[in-house]
């Protein structure tokens, strides 16, 4: 039953519940729907809850491991996320990447150490805070401070570290969202021309709209009965923009397994999942935007969390149509159950 049938069957109750069971009793009906609504903040409140303690646990690791090598995909492990997303899970909550967060805080104690234990080594802190030499740590220290550890102020720089806290948006709650659903989706299969680098060079991009439309337009699928969808198999925030890749798929829906693929096109496909699904309309900033929320504000309060499959941009409209400053589709993550 969702939000909209409940509150319809709250009235009916209510209704039926009078003498007359014409009239409804505007106090009763206050008190219920006020409850519903307390019931909704307070399950939202729990999964927000949820969402942050499994970020904190991958938070204490790193302060417990600095001395380790500590990876993106470990850290997701610690925090039972899919590695897939845990990059932009971790900073939507604690407002830097999963690098910046680990160079800062080592950095940090490495700092705490050169001032509060004196007798002990530069060779032995940079070891201690996860620096793989003392070159590595004194390059590093340099770059980002502008002085070698040996001569650094120490004062001065503990007064202006920024403390290590979470300005966490998932603390924020979402606002009001109708486009945003939960849908079950069947298994699809689609073929695929994948591009990489194309976030530095968007041309790129266009070729390969344009190879895959070519191919599966000249292969007989119907543009009808063949949906357009972007992944991306890479977040630049952490992948390199000349190493990111891209995939341009067309589904099909049966008879696509026979065709003869060309060496640059692929068959791809997808198990049968549930989608979180925002729909967007307007340029790359409301569509960058509507991802931020997604991941931000709505999936922690939402009991759902990414799924181990690429985010997916659906198109309503193709480039042909609207060009390629404007956009109208359907940004998905598929999502499972907060366990």
């Amino acid at each position: 039953m969702d939000n909209l049938a409940r509150i319809k069957f709250a009235y009916h109750q209510n209704a039926s519940a009078t003498k007359s069971g014409r009239h409804l009793d505007i106090k009763r009906s206050e008190i219920v729907i006020a409850s519903f609504f307390q019931a909704l903040y307070m399950i939202d409140s729990i999964g927000m809850e949820r969402y942050q303690a499994r970020v904190n646990r991958a938070v204490d690791f790193v302060m417990r491991n600095l001395h380790q090598d500590l990876s993106l995909t470990q850290l997701a492990e610690v925090a039972h996320f899919s590695p897939f997303h845990f990059h932009r899970v971790f900073q939507a909550s604690v407002g830097e990447t999963v690098a910046e967060f680990v160079t800062r805080v080592r950095f940090e104690r490495a700092i705490l150490l050169m001032r509060c234990k004196k007798e002990m080594a530069l060779t032995d802190i940079a070891r201690t805070c996860g620096f793989r030499s003392l070159s590595n740590f004194s390059r590093a220290f340099k770059k980002r401070f502008q002085m070698s550890p040996k001569k650094a102020d120490l004062e001065r720089l503990i007064q202006v570290l920024p403390p290590v806290t979470q300005e966490s948006g998932l603390l924020q709650r979402a606002p009001p969202d109708t486009l945003l659903r939960v849908e079950k989706r069947p298994s699809f299969s689609f073929f695929y021309k994948r591009v990489t680098g194309s976030y530095s060079k968007p041309q790129l991009l266009i070729d390969a709209y344009q190879r895959i439309d070519a191919w599966a337009d000249a292969a007989g699928l119907s543009k009808s009965q063949s949906k357009l969808i972007g992944m991306s198999q890479d977040d630049p925030q952490i992948v390199a923009q000349a190493k990111c890749r891209y995939d341009f798929c067309r589904t099909f829906v049966q008879g696509g397994n026979a065709l003869k693929l060309p060496a640059d096109i692929s068959l791809g496909a997808l198990p049968e999942s549930y989608w979180v699904i925002c729909h967007v309309k307007g340029n790359m900033g409301a569509v960058s935007q509507a991802w931020e929320h997604l991941f931000r504000q709505w999936l922690p309060a939402s009991g759902w969390q990414p799924a181990s499959m690429p985010a997916m941009e659906v198109f309503h409209r193709r480039p042909e149509e609207i060009g390629w400053d404007q956009f109208d589709l359907d940004c998905c993550l598929p999502v499972i159950k907060l366990s």
